[in-house]
C-alpha cells in the first residue's frame, strides 16, 4: 500500500456519494479512483457525475484492475454480503454499510471471510462517532448512572410521510432487496444500546406496513412488502429492558434519533440532532428534585459541528477506517459487532411473525 490510500465506492446512490465519498475527499491521504454499480449505464453515469475516473460493474475486477486498498460497500442491502466477500477475496479492506447483511447466516460468512483474509473490516454504525453518544457511553461505563433501570429509543423521520411524493428508492420498501425500517433505522439503535448497555439476551417486537402501496416517479404503483414502522423490546444480560420505535412516517421529523437511559443514580437523554450536548439528571439533589439540565459535551469527545456540508461525525467514521488501515489496529464498529446486531434483528423479526396481541375485554 502506498502512502495515499486508493479507495473504491460500491454503489453510487445518496449514501455512497453524500456521506462516504464526501468524507473520503476531505482526507489528504485518500484518493477515490473508481466506483461500481450493478448496471453499466448507472456506474458510468455515477462516475461522470461524481468526477470519479473509472466505472465498473464487478467489485473484484475493480479492486484488482485499479489496485485498490479499500472499498466502501454502499449497495442495496441484499448485495452487502456478496460484495463484501468479493472485495475481501480481492484483497481490499472493507467499510460496509448497515445493516451488515440480510440475516445472521450471511453476516457470519462475512465475519469468517474477513478473518481469513487478514483485511480490516468495519460496519458503518455512524452514530458511534457522535460526540454526545461517546459521552453517554463513558457516563454509563464509569457508573455515573448507577444500576441501569430502563432505556427508551426512538429513531424516526418524515421521509415517507408525504403521500403525494413519489418513491425514489424503491428498494428500501422491498423485502427482496433487504428493505424495511427495522434493519435501516433499528440497526443503529441496537448498536448504540449494545455499546452502552451490554449484550442482549431476548427480543420481541411488532411491525406494521402503514402504506401497502406507494407511487414511483413514472406513475406506476409500488407494492410495499416490508415494515415501515416497527416497535421492539430488548432484554439485556444485566436485566435492563429497552423499548424502541422506528418509522419513516413521522410527520415533521428530519433525522430524529433520541435515546433516554435511566439508572439508580441518574439519567441521560441523547439526541443526534444536538450532537454537542446532552440532557442529564445527575447527582443526589438533581435526582431528588427531578431536575434536568443541558450540558455541553467536552471537545475530547470530538467535533460536534460541521466539516463543510457534512456532519463532523460522518467524517470521523471514515477517518477512523482509514487510520485503522494505516496503523493496522482493530476497527470498531467491527464485523463481530455487525454480526451480533444482525442476530438481534433476526430475533426481533422472528417475534414479529406471531406477535402476542391480547384483545381488550370490555363490558
Amino acid at each position: 500500500m502506498t502512502d495515499k490510500l486508493r479507495v473504491g465506492i460500491v454503489g453510487v446512490g445518496n449514501n455512497a456519494t453524500t456521506h462516504h465519498l464526501t468524507a473520503y475527499r476531505l482526507l489528504p491521504n485518500v484518493e477515490v479512483t473508481a466506483c461500481c454499480a450493478t448496471r453499466p449505464e448507472r456506474a458510468q453515469a455515477g462516475a461522470v457525475r461524481l468526477g470519479i475516473p473509472k466505472a465498473y460493474t464487478d467489485v473484484g475486477a475493480m479492486i484488482r484492475d485499479e489496485k485498490l486498498d479499500a472499498v466502501s460497500i454502499c449497495s442495496t442491502n441484499d448485495a452487502h454480503c456478496q460484495n463484501t466477500v468479493d472485495a475481501l477475496h480481492a484483497g481490499a479492506h472493507v467499510l460496509c454499510e448497515k445493516p451488515m447483511a440480510l440475516n445472521g447466516r450471511q453476516a457470519c460468512a462475512m465475519c469468517d471471510t474477513a478473518e481469513q483474509s487478514g483485511r480490516q473490516a468495519m460496519v458503518a454504525y455512524t452514530y458511534r462517532f457522535v460526540p454526545a453518544a461517546k459521552m453517554v457511553q463513558e457516563l454509563i461505563a464509569s457508573g455515573e448512572l448507577g444500576d441501569l433501570f430502563s432505556l427508551q429509543g426512538t429513531y424516526v423521520s418524515a421521509y415517507l410521510a408525504d403521500l403525494a411524493l413519489p418513491i425514489e428508492k424503491a428498494w428500501k420498501l422491498q423485502g427482496g432487496h433487504g428493505g424495511g425500517v427495522l434493519g435501516d433505522l433499528g440497526s443503529h439503535l441496537i448498536y448504540l444500546a449494545r455499546w452502552w448497555c451490554g449484550e442482549v439476551v431476548r427480543a420481541c417486537g411488532v411491525k406494521q406496513t402503514i402504506m401497502p402501496k406507494r407511487q414511483l416517479p413514472d406513475g406506476t404503483d409500488l407494492a410495499v412488502d416490508v415494515d415501515d414502522a416497527c416497535g421492539f423490546w430488548l432484554e439485556f444480560a444485566s436485566g435492563l429492558t429497552g423499548s424502541f420505535f422506528v418509522t419513516k412516517y413521522a410527520t415533521g421529523r428530519k433525522n430524529y434519533q433520541h435515546i433516554e437511559v435511566h439508572g439508580s443514580k441518574g439519567a441521560v437523554a441523547y439526541n443526534v440532532e444536538r450532537p454537542g450536548e446532552l440532557q442529564v439528571c445527575l447527582g443526589a439533589r438533581a435526582v431528588a428534585d427531578r431536575e434536568w439540565m443541558t450540558v455541553k459535551v467536552p471537545e475530547r469527545f470530538g467535533n460536534a459541528g460541521m466539516v463543510g456540508r457534512l456532519e463532523a461525525y460522518r467524517c470521523e467514521q471514515v477517518r477512523t477506517f482509514v487510520n485503522g488501515i494505516h496503523d493496522s489496529r482493530p476497527l470498531e464498529p467491527s464485523f463481530a459487532d455487525g454480526l451480533v446486531c444482525q442476530q438481534v434483528i433476526d430475533a426481533v423479526a422472528v417475534s414479529t411473525a406471531a406477535p402476542a396481541w391480547v384483545p381488550i375485554m370490555r363490558g
